[in-house]
């Protein structure tokens, strides 16, 4: 990170670096060196969790990860309501043994608001509500203390049941190798 870029960052401020998943374990060991924590989304195909997989392992031995400094996480996301491989994708993280921090859905709320230059937490509607209630567990895990706060704005907001269910611990019956996603 350039330095004039560091003295102007506060305590309260983030910076978020959007990098691609192909990185070599030389640059995404200069980049974790910046980091308080990584987010890896991961999609529900094959490509993704094989990606994500040596990802993972690549990173595995930089010293900021193996002394604990840097969270690790990973986001399900974008989601199709209802579908298939997301059983598939949860089966193949327990099986690695990191299940995602959230599970977001697909939605077409979300280019419609990017258009607009606004996110999903700009707006107050249930709908919004909603969707915001997915992304609980990425604040939760990232900034507790604005969190706790939002939360109370949640209290009438709904997560699809197709969600909770992927949130909930694997069952046996899921747990199964990774060939399942060549079905």
């Amino acid at each position: 990170m350039p330095k004039k870029v560091a003295k102007k960052l506060g305590k309260k401020d983030w910076l978020i670096i959007d990098a691609p998943g192909s990185l070599t374990s030389e640059r995404a060991s200069s980049l974790i060196g910046e980091a308080k924590a990584i987010l890896i989304p991961v999609l529900p195909s094959v490509f993704d969790a094989d990606s994500t997989k040596q990802f993972l392992k690549s990173i595995q031995d930089v010293k900021r990860i193996k002394k604990g400094k840097v969270d690790i996480h990973l986001l399900a996301n974008p989601l199709p309501q209802q579908s298939r491989n997301s059983h598939k994708l949860k089966a193949f993280l327990a099986d690695i043994g990191q299940m995602p921090l959230a599970w977001l859905t697909e939605r077409s709320m979300y280019p419609e608001l990017a258009s607009e230059g606004m996110a999903v937490f700009d707006k107050t509607q249930k709908p919004y509500r909603d969707v915001q209630a997915q992304w609980q567990p990425i604040l939760d895990a990232l900034m507790p203390k604005v969190a706790s706060k939002y939360e109370k704005t949640l209290t009438d907001a709904h997560v699809p049941a197709s969600l909770e269910a992927l949130a909930e611990p694997i069952s046996p019956h899921l747990h199964n190798n990774n060939a399942s996603w060549y079905e």
